[in-house]
């Protein structure tokens, strides 16, 4: 992260967004400071983190991460170890999920693999679900339900359950059933019979 990040001010929606995906998602900062006292700016956040921190303890992720977007402005993003997740906080409160998976044509370290499904949420304003279609000569690999699921357990951090599942039906009533390990590339073939039911589940 560029060192003149570490004092941008974060807005007070931008913050709880990112205070809301962080706390689902077990980050050290937002589980150390809770949203309505934490600074608004990297710098005060991992200070106060330290200051939690058990000093016996291993850690985790003590501050957000920021980093400019396409028009420049300032947002909060992250991506999960697995690789599975980024998010893109920005000042309006609003947020973009990517779900990704590997590219099952590849099997290397060095794989990024496809952005399958997207959700943009602006509070208030906008709910949005898409898939996304590979470009070049990159065949997509299709959608999983636990694609889907993913980014329901993600947007349900700030966006209404009753909202979101109305969204994502088209989404999930599409998308392949899960392999049987939940480690593989592939989905089974759909059943006809299978119906975006499926959707609510483990996340």
């Amino acid at each position: 992260m560029n060192e003149e990040l570490l004092d941008a001010t974060l807005t007070d929606l931008q913050l709880a967004t990112a205070h809301a995906l962080a706390a689902e998602y077990g980050h050290e900062w937002a589980l150390a400071c809770p949203v309505a006292t934490c600074p608004l700016t990297v710098r005060g956040i991992a200070a106060g983190v330290a200051d939690y921190r058990d000093p016996g303890s291993m850690g985790g992720i003590s501050a957000p991460t920021l980093d400019y977007y396409l028009a420049g402005e300032v947002v909060v993003t992250h991506r999960t170890a697995t690789g599975q997740l980024t998010w893109f906080v920005f000042p309006d409160g609003g947020v973009r999920v990517e779900v990704e998976r590997p590219d099952p044509q590849r099997a290397d370290d060095d794989n990024d693999g496809f952005v399958v499904i997207v959700g943009t949420y602006v509070p208030g304003k906008l709910l949005q679900i898409y898939e996304v279609e590979a470009g070049g000569e990159r065949e997509a690999p299709p959608v999983c339900l636990r694609h889907v699921r993913a980014l329901r357990a993600a947007l349900l951090t700030v966006v209404p359950a009753a909202e979101l599942d109305r969204e994502l039906f088209g989404v999930a009533s599409r998308a392949q059933p899960d392999p049987p390990s939940a480690w593989g590339l592939g989905c089974r073939d759909r059943e006809p019979s299978m119906v975006a039911g499926e959707l609510v589940g483990a996340t």
